[in-house]
């Protein structure tokens, strides 16, 4: 994509203008090159994920009869879910919409999809350490005298909702890579390549075939992810909580997760750019879009915050005024309002300037902030969530009894060696695991920046050149 060059007085539109043979053979090169960057990166990552499993072996020690222990593990848990697993939605919905500013992105955010290998892994001790739904109010119908109804609720439900999203989005991340498969199967004649390939010969019953395919895991992993921030964010954080009771919190959980999913996709956007040699693929357009987006759920954030929060605040209950002080006027005060600054006033405040959305820099700069915010929301959610108890465990708090009871017994759960450790390595782990299977799939689409070329031309009007995009259906 050449940068934008000036014409009569004007900027002209960015266009790539390669062949199909300069296009597979500059990506696939870059796919299978690896620098002493990346080994670098690799093996750092390498030594945190380790440190993770240390930290991980540390924390085994307390057991699993306490949930409380787990609350650090449960909060980067729902990180990888919200901003990894999210990513993903970037490639879905332009496409469904028939977008073209996505074709050189899409493949980068499906690609953060095989994240969710380490969430599985994750998942395992989690699902220990959560208490039993019977005897408590959660999400599940349990009845309160007959145990085992529905069978095996929330473990089985939450396991089952975490692996068919992953495998979901693994399908999806194949499926639309097949034809680039193909073409590295032809030209490196790997055995790899000739298995993920399937056969592909690009037939025109086969491109109906991949469309089809590629829309319909699309549609399954949206509501399958939406679906998954809802029982993870029951079952790991409002039903811990007695007394908490609150519809649109699902909610405000999965919009997070597209505010992250925006974020996320951005930065990785600028690593490619800046590090991977994409500059002429990626360029202002990709970022100018997505920026617009990222703006659009920052406003979301805040509406569905606030209709979550007034109900609260106007009820006045005791109960009410308690699970307020839990998660934003107590000891987790200072990590809601840096949220609050970072997920809505900041990106609110900065994307109305046009130099700062239409660049490079700014988006990926308040992709950052985003994505920080993210991690201390996660942080106050669940540990504050984690730090009340349920019934049957020592140190249960009630959020029932007076607010002033209440709140002289509450205090911030703050994170020891172990945790630090464990959240460490499991990031590290998630964005090693990119990066390995980066060296497999190509994180460009090859055959996506192909028809681009074809669907777009320059031509002029006046005094200026525009960008023609072509419908082809």
């Amino acid at each position: 994509m050449q940068a934008a060059t000036k014409h009569n007085g004007h900027h002209r539109p960015e266009i790539l203008e390669k062949s199909p043979q300069e296009i597979n053979e500059e990506l696939l090169g870059r796919s299978s090159r690896s620098g002493t960057l990346f080994f670098g990166a690799v093996v750092v990552l390498a030594v945190l994920t380790v440190l993770g499993i240390v930290g991980f072996f540390l924390r085994l020690g307390d057991g699993f009869g306490v949930h409380t222990h787990w609350a650090y593990l449960a909060a980067v848990f729902a990180f990888i879910l919200t901003t990894s697993l999210s990513a993903p939605l970037v490639a879905i919905a332009p496409r469904l919409a028939r977008a073209h500013f996505n074709r050189p992105i899409t493949r980068a955010a499906e690609l953060w999809s095989v994240a969710g290998l380490v969430s599985l892994v994750i998942l395992i001790p989690l699902l220990i350490a959560l208490p039993s739904a019977t005897g408590r109010r959660t999400f599940w119908f349990v009845d309160l005298y007959r145990e085992g109804w529905p069978a095996g609720a929330p473990h089985v439900y939450l396991a089952l909702a975490v692996i068919f999203l992953v495998v979901t989005g693994l399908a999806l991340l194949w499926v639309g890579a097949i034809p680039d498969f193909a073409v590295a199967r032809d030209r490196t004649q790997r055995r790899l390549y000739h298995r993920l390939a399937m056969g592909w010969q690009g037939t025109a019953g086969e491109w109906r075939k991949l469309r089809t395919f590629i829309s319909l895991l699309g549609a399954f992993y949206f509501i399958s992810l939406v679906y998954t921030h809802t029982v993870v964010s029951f079952d790991f954080a409002q039903s811990l909580v007695p007394g908490y009771k609150d519809s649109i919190f699902p909610a405000h959980h999965a919009l997070s997760g597209i505010q992250s999913a925006l974020a996320t996709t951005l930065v990785t956007m600028f690593m490619l750019r800046t590090f991977g040699g994409m500059k002429e693929y990626i360029g202002v357009e990709q970022f100018w879009g997505l920026s617009k987006l990222l703006l659009a759920s920052s406003l979301l954030w805040a509406y569905f915050w606030w209709s979550g929060f007034i109900i609260f605040w106007y009820g006045r209950a005791p109960v009410e005024q308690n699970v307020l002080h839990l998660y934003m006027t107590g000891p987790y005060r200072p990590l809601f309002i840096m949220t609050f600054a970072m997920n809505f006033l900041t990106p609110l405040f900065l994307f109305i300037w046009s130099p700062v959305r239409r660049s490079i820099i700014g988006p990926t700069a308040l992709a950052c902030v985003v994505l920080t915010g993210t991690f201390l929301d996660r942080i106050r959610i669940y540990t504050a969530s984690f730090s009340v108890g349920v019934p049957g465990q020592e140190g249960k708090l009630s959020l029932y009894g007076p607010p002033e009871e209440f709140r002289a017994s509450l205090s911030a759960m703050t994170p020891d060696l172990a945790d630090v450790l464990m959240v460490v390595g499991a990031l590290a782990a998630a964005v090693l695991t990119y990066l390995l299977a980066s060296r497999i799939v190509p994180m460009v689409s090859m055959w996506g920046s192909k028809e681009g070329v074809l669907l777009q031309r320059v031509r002029p009007l006046a005094k200026t050149e525009l960008k023609v995009l072509a419908k082809p259906d």
